[in-house]
């Protein structure tokens, strides 16, 4: 009988200590996932803003294109 209490007690420390361990790594992965979010957000406002860039620019050059044909 106290050897089943054991066994028993035994299997609920492993339980603990893989509970511990996974929750762990659950908050370094979640950690993880909005540190990339952030970049992800990071990232989108640049290519916005290059598509903003990119977009005045092509508008500045048929401008200056039209300048120079009228001359």
């Amino acid at each position: 009988m106290e050897s089943n209490v054991i066994n028993l007690q035994e299997k609920i420390q492993k339980l603990i200590d893989q509970y511990t361990a996974d929750r762990k790594k659950l908050e370094q992965l979640e950690e993880e996932n909005n540190n990339l979010r952030e970049e992800n957000r990071q990232l989108m406002e640049q290519i916005e803003n290059t598509k903003k860039f990119h977009s005045g620019s092509e508008l500045k050059i048929k401008e200056l294109e039209n300048q120079v044909k009228l001359l």
